[in-house]
């Protein structure tokens, strides 16, 4: 750790655009010159999202391919898609996978460290940049910081129940040649908490969404075709894909999700759901058929936050497939019939199976192999807004950790059956028990998130033994990804001055 560190912070330090930081040319000035200007510092913020769509990252590894065959969500095969295969099997003593593992654990870093850089600045930063663009780009700062170092606890840490195995991890707050200090799991937890609140401290009275609706934050005009008058466009346009307020509680709700804490994570979603814009409408609403009908197979609609990734067109197909009529070369990635029917308990009015998934590709033999639509590009470059979205955080999450966390069945089943209603299917099943739906909710995540990196974290978090598919069990060994073996420190626990 203290290597890439070091490399990073000798990096950061004499230039912002290189290697490691694909920013736009245009802050290829030196660090004590970048943060000399409000486009400097709009830059650096930049930055971050721009790594975060690293296929190593959010492009791909953590959503599309890698963390997706960890939970065996994928049909695979050793010469069609080998490190697919090897993540499937875990087979971590490959040097493939464990390439692959590194950099979605560098990578996370990366993006940490260049947060860190703005963070840095934080009381400077007040000389140069106005209230509003202050409290959004330190607020946006803080909350990726937490967001990436909460992802290296969920692949990288203990289980949050119940462990048997102890690992301590790196934190860094700050740009240093010096290795970062190591944390305990609760520790490790507490420093994500602490960035969280100063993240909602600062986006809470600044978020655009406050005060402007999401379509003309997107748009930048009203319904009626009148362009919107921004007072600092940066901070207040396309609000979608950044880490706004909003995506901050659902991260709250994700994490106390994650720890078992029932009442908070309810409440934190529980806001997200609630939430009205200045219309008094929802800031953001369940994806129905018309986000389908439209081609916008991401669900753009429902997303709290996405990122903006222009070049999911050239890989996704070559990746995922999703071309009507295609047929499924062995080097992509698919499910058999037989697996999509079961995943949706033969529900075939749902419109995750109907739009979702592209039926009718088949492999060299005739047979109906399913491909995922979620990122394909009907029509290469045809907007941010709407096709060229990489889901973060989506309302169907916030739906499903309420029902999860509340005690109340009713409740439970009453926003159910609204979440059913969104996806085209009229007759939800009718629950007994708490029990049965909580069963069911498990069975959601694994549909509704398919291709999005979350079925592992669940299966993690539930401290499942069986995973659907899989014939062997697992445990510890699987859910705690190695740590690159330059940084794996397991007696390292201290505390930082």
């Amino acid at each position: 750790m203290k290597k890439i560190f070091a490399i990073l912070a000798i990096t950061l330090a004499c230039v912002s655009c290189n290697k490691w930081l694909d920013i736009n040319p245009r802050t290829e000035a030196r660090s004590e010159d970048l943060f000399s200007t409000e486009d400097g510092y709009k830059d650096a913020l930049t930055a971050c999202y721009i790594k975060m769509n690293d296929r190593s990252l959010y492009g791909e590894y953590m959503n599309m391919t890698v963390m997706e065959c960890f939970a065996n969500l994928w049909t695979t095969s050793q010469s069609g898609t080998p490190l697919c295969y090897l993540a499937t099997n875990f087979r971590f003593e490959d040097l493939q996978l464990r390439n692959a593992v590194n950099s979605m654990y560098y990578g996370l870093y990366n993006v940490i460290v260049q947060a860190n850089t703005l963070i840095a600045r934080e009381e400077e930063s007040k000389e140069v940049l106005n209230s509003k663009l202050h409290s959004v780009i330190m607020g946006e700062a803080y909350a990726l910081r937490a967001f990436c170092h909460f992802d290296v606890l969920r692949m990288f840490g203990q289980m949050p129940q119940n462990p048997t195995r102890e690992v301590s991890l790196p934190y860094s707050t700050k740009v240093s040649k010096d290795a970062p200090a190591y944390y305990d799991y609760n520790s490790f937890l507490g420093k994500i908490m602490a960035d969280i609140e100063k993240a909602d401290s600062y986006l809470k009275d600044a978020e655009a969404l406050n005060y402007y609706t999401q379509f003309e934050s997107n748009y930048g005009n009203d319904h009626s075709g009148h362009a919107i008058s921004f007072d600092e466009p940066y901070a207040e346009r396309y609000r979608k894909f950044r880490f706004n307020y909003y995506a901050v509680q659902a991260l709250k709700a994700r994490i106390y999700t994650y720890t078992g804490d029932k009442a908070k994570a309810y409440a934190a979603a529980k806001s997200v759901i609630e939430a009205q814009g200045p219309d008094g409408n929802p800031i953001v609403e369940l994806a129905t058929d018309s986000d389908y009908v439209n081609n916008r197979f991401a669900l753009p609609t429902e997303c709290v936050f996405a990122l903006s990734n222009f070049q999911l067109a050239d890989y996704t197909v070559a990746l995922l497939n999703g071309v009507s009529g295609a047929q499924v070369r062995s080097d992509q990635l698919y499910i058999s019939l037989t697996n999509l029917n079961t995943l949706f308990n033969n529900v075939t009015s749902n419109n995750r199976y109907n739009y979702g998934w592209e039926r009718s590709t088949t492999n060299a033999y005739g047979r109906q192999m399913p491909t995922i639509r979620k990122y394909y590009q009907v029509e290469k470059s045809a907007g941010m807004i709407t096709t060229e979205v990489v889901p973060i955080f989506r309302l169907s999450e916030m739906y499903l950790i309420v029902m999860e966390s509340t005690d109340n069945l009713a409740e439970a089943q009453a926003l159910y059956n609204t979440y059913m209603r969104a996806h085209s299917v009229s007759d939800a099943t009718q629950f007994e028990t708490k029990d049965q739906l909580d069963a069911e909710i498990i069975n959601e995540y694994r549909r509704e998130f398919f291709a999005e990196g979350q079925m592992f974290f669940t299966y993690k978090r539930t401290g499942a033994t069986k995973m659907l598919w899989r014939n062997q069990e697992v445990g510890e060994d699987q859910y705690i990804l190695p740590l690159p073996d330059s940084e794996y420190d397991p007696g390292k626990v201290k505390s930082e001055n």
